[in-house]
């Protein structure tokens, strides 16, 4: 952490020198993640905020927007998880992650964790269980999916789910997942 802290402020240093505010938004956005990371939540909302405001000075209309995700995620982390959510509903279906499907598959994402709605999770599997490139992604989901049936009684979809899940597990990167992974497929056995 503190390697990454040096690196960021003196690229926030190096941007306001030569006056290149694109470069300190985007180094403002990278320390306020790192600062949330650490637990630093009001500097890192300090920071996000003052990059969206330099991102709106260089005329970009979109990294404002998907930088509201980060805010959201340091609300909910600092406890305020009403705020959070209502940054992430707001943000459903705008056109800046249009061609973004990673971050439009953070919202539902993180207001599944957030609210525990099925439906956000049903949103995020849809918006990925097609594509390839988020196979990993798929294995994690079909195991919340697994969960969540296991919860509900809903022992065939538990199965389902859990099948589908083991499928997709050599895709899966995050050593998190392949746990979460695992545990789910065990409910099958249950």
């Amino acid at each position: 952490g503190g390697t990454q802290y040096r690196l960021f402020e003196r690229c926030i240093e190096y941007a306001r020198k030569s006056g290149d505010k694109a470069f300190e938004a985007y180094a403002l956005t990278n320390m306020g993640n790192l600062l949330n990371q650490i637990g630093e939540n009001d500097k890192a909302i300090e920071n996000l905020y003052l990059s969206n405001q330099l991102y709106i000075q260089s005329e970009y209309s979109i990294l404002p927007i998907k930088n509201k995700i980060n805010i959201a995620r340091v609300l909910s982390d600092s406890g305020n998880k009403k705020s959070s959510d209502s940054i992430m509903i707001s943000l459903i279906g705008n056109p800046a992650f249009e061609r973004d499907t990673f971050a439009m598959n953070l919202i539902p994402r993180n207001l599944y964790v957030s609210t525990d709605s099925i439906k956000y999770l049903y949103q995020a599997y849809a918006q990925i269980k097609d594509n390839l490139r988020y196979r990993n992604l798929r294995a994690l989901y079909e195991a919340l999916l697994a969960n969540h049936n296991y919860r509900n009684g809903n022992l065939d979809s538990v199965s389902f789910y859990a099948d589908l899940s083991i499928i997709n597990l050599p895709f899966a990167k995050d050593y998190n997942h392949k746990a979460i992974i695992w545990f789910n497929a065990g409910l099958a056995q249950s």
